[in-house]
């Protein structure tokens, strides 16, 4: 089931997993009917308005008319952002990527993928995050009437850039499945996990898990057969010598009664 945030002020928030440098943010949104105005999908944000405002240092990606908008503030000196001109479905789920790089609190560039295709025009700046407050706080919606209107799943959070084979990756498989990346954090269903408390009447929703892409990569991939060597003498109860545990089958081999 995904994360529905349908309403003015509803949200779900989260202690900040950015501890500075490049990072990577992944999940899959399904757009609700009458969401054409700008929305605020994600914030990394100051504890203290935990909404954007002009003046403190976040992390925004916000979407208009069907392209999204990947951005960082800090101060009152504005942004450096990166518009995708690519559409996305407004009736189906849409995989979004925002790839941020940096050094330790400063930003250098950002970049946005929808569907694993990107703009490639990264948008670049340098942003000192640091200044004028702290980051410290990773929200899905908004406290304000500018709320997303859609529903999330599959949420990742990487401490480090992606690259495009892995973004790619990301497009059928689990976030903790791609090669050579695990998410720092990673919730499939948003607020049931432990990391993200709902607020203001964000909740769980099943409408759309039907249309939810299937992803590959749980259960850490196909089971083997192990075979285990018993003692060779013929005791009751004990193997009389190596038998097996199939591959999700049976055990076989030879025991005494």
């Amino acid at each position: 089931m995904a994360l529905r945030i349908d309403a003015a002020s509803e949200h779900a928030h989260r202690a900040m997993p950015w501890t500075g440098g490049s990072f990577t943010i992944a999940f899959w949104m399904y757009r609700l009917a009458g969401a054409t105005t700008a929305r605020f999908l994600l914030g990394m944000l100051d504890t203290d308005d935990a909404s954007p405002e002009s003046g403190d240092p976040r992390v925004t990606i916000t979407s208009v008319s069907g392209s999204l908008l990947a951005a960082t503030y800090f101060g009152n000196a504005g942004s450096t952002a990166d518009t995708s001109t690519l559409t996305y479905s407004t009736s189906g789920w849409t995989h979004v990527t925002a790839v941020f790089n940096g050094s330790g609190s400063t930003l250098t560039s950002v970049e946005i993928f929808i569907n694993g295709t990107g703009t490639g025009s990264p948008g670049s700046a340098s942003r000192d995050m640091s200044i004028n407050g702290v980051m410290d706080r990773l929200q899905l919606g908004s406290n304000t009437t500018s709320h997303s209107n859609c529903d999330y799943a599959h949420f990742a959070f990487y401490s480090a850039a992606l690259s495009g084979s892995q973004i790619t990756e990301l497009q059928t498989k689990l976030p903790s499945a791609i090669t050579g990346a695990t998410p720092t954090v990673y919730e499939s269903l948003i607020g049931s996990e432990g990391g993200f408390t709902l607020a203001s009447g964000a909740a769980i929703n099943s409408t759309n898990d039907a249309s939810l892409p299937a992803l590959s990569g749980g259960g850490g991939g196909g089971a083997t057969a192990v075979t285990l060597t018993g003692p060779s003498s013929g005791t009751v109860g004990v193997a009389s010598g190596s038998f097996t545990v199939g591959a999700n089958g049976a055990i076989t081999g030879t025991v005494f009664y």
